[in-house]
């Protein structure tokens, strides 16, 4: 991807130490000297402020720069340069900053505290930057060139133990690929794993490993900006989220994105955002300690993680029939339940001297005046519409029973007539669930609506066969 630019961009050039005819200490810009000559491939001095004001002034002189850090620990000295000016040049007087600071990144290759850290929310912190951290080889390629497209300063992390242990096949043309949007690597209902760079494998190995656990991974790409919009859509649907990272947990990026979890989705979660992190000391050097400091990276601590948390979810989730039954399609009905206070249901009802009448058509009318409101377009509604009418139905009959609103009108065809309205609804043992309920949780009045009387009515009517 950088070779490609170079050719693409005659005014970029890329600086960083030993990164001309040593190739840099990952080999990265190997060949990059005899292809590309002295002037664009640069040795620099150990100074990284140094080498990033140097970009900026490229930048204010209409060219492109890449900078490497040789490793993103050595970041540090450059600091000053990247958080007071790089972050706000452009907002103070509105020039380019078409910098892309390149950041080797990470632990697990046994390089000791001052060359293993994980330090990508020093800049998440920071606006001004956009920060860019991919798990694989296409997305590195593709938003790689993209970032030096853009005009604006990125910080962009490389997990160096990554380099040469994750492989795949890459489009050998120039592409981008769009800066600020997450990629879905696996689906499934049981919880959300929100994470990025090495943190995807790790909760990749975990999943393959543990084919019980059904879960949407997300792998970021892109902390700054953040597709919330994946994220959100995710922890609706599965209503837990685990937030996977390889820095310490005091500070971590994962801290930001458990909040907004938390501030956005707050009543679809089940169970609070669990979050899974390095802990808070410096990287150890003895491979065995820093395994022990990398408690993501042991898959059977993850993996428990996990366990634990969908066992809490278990022990805390409603367990009220009725609400088990609504949630086949959990985003569109959360979506609904979210919106039912709206809308007066009892009133919506036709009401005949004494005997209430439920008109299926006006719970799809309902259902289509939240769908419009809601904007789901992206739901195949027809797929859903049994479930999402039984749900607001089944809100509406126990808020009757709650308010005792059916005392008056309630007789004992009354459940025959819900059978000659919603006759491809409801199952027959769902009304005899539902007659339990009315036993369980209403007055006295209601305690005719037991299962057998009723199975034997619904026999008598002749309605079994077609419910069934």
């Amino acid at each position: 991807g950088l070779r490609e630019s170079m050719r693409k961009h005659d005014n970029l050039v890329i600086m960083g130490q030993d990164i001309a005819e040593y190739g840099g200490v990952f080999k990265v810009t190997e060949g990059f000297l005899n292809e590309f000559g002295k002037e664009r491939v640069r040795n620099t001095p150990i100074c990284e402020s140094a080498i990033i004001s140097a970009a900026l002034g490229l930048s204010i002189n209409g060219k492109k720069a890449v900078v490497e850090m040789q490793f993103a620990d050595f970041v540090t000295s450059g600091f000053n340069p990247i958080v007071n000016n790089l972050a706000k040049t452009h907002y103070r007087w509105g020039e380019n900053v078409d910098v892309v600071v390149r950041m080797p990144t990470g632990a697990g290759v046994g390089a000791g505290p001052f060359h293993s850290q994980s330090n990508e929310a020093w800049f998440t912190h920071t606006p001004g930057l956009k920060v860019v951290y991919p798990a694989f080889p296409q997305d590195a390629k593709g938003l790689l060139n993209a970032s030096i497209n853009d005009p604006n300063p990125i910080m962009f992390f490389e997990h160096k133990a990554l380099y040469r242990s994750i492989s795949e096949s890459v489009c050998d043309d120039y592409f981008t690929i769009e800066i600020g949007k997450a990629k879905l690597i696996t689906e499934g209902n049981d919880v959300s794993i929100i994470s990025y760079g090495m943190g995807v494998h790790w909760a990749l190995e975990v999943l393959n490993s543990n084919s019980d656990i059904s879960a949407d991974l997300i792998d970021l790409r892109t902390l700054v900006p953040l597709d919330k919009e994946v994220v959100f859509n995710s922890v609706i649907k599965t209503g837990k989220a685990i937030v996977l990272h390889e820095d310490c947990m005091r500070g971590g990026f994962g801290a930001d994105i458990a909040s907004v979890i938390s501030n956005e989705c707050f009543e679809y979660l089940d169970a609070p955002v669990k979050r899974s992190a390095s802990i808070d000391t410096p990287v150890p050097f003895a491979s065995e300690l820093e395994d022990k400091f990398l408690s993501s990276q042991n898959l059977d601590l993850l993996d428990k993680k996990i366990t634990d948390n969908l066992q809490t979810i278990n022990k805390i989730g409603v367990e009220d029939y009725f609400y088990k039954m609504l949630f086949i399609e959990k985003r569109l009905i959360a979506k609904i339940f979210d919106q039912i206070s709206k809308f007066d249901l009892v009133k919506n009802q036709i009401v005949h001297k004494k005997k209430t009448t439920i008109d299926l058509e006006i719970y799809k009318m309902i259902l289509n005046e939240i769908t419009v409101e809601l904007n789901i377009n992206e739901v195949d509604l027809s797929k859903y519409e049994k479930e999402a009418v039984k749900t607001l139905f089944m809100n509406n009959y126990l808020y009757r029973l709650n308010k005792k609103l059916i005392i008056s009108d309630l007789h004992k065809n009354s459940l025959i007539e819900l059978l000659r309205d919603l006759p491809d609804i409801f199952t027959v043992k769902e009304f005899k669930d539902l007659a339990d309920l009315s036993r369980k949780y209403a007055i006295p009045y209601l305690e005719f609506l037991d299962s057998e009387s009723l199975t034997a009515k619904i026999e008598d009517s002749g309605k079994r066969k077609k419910l069934v």
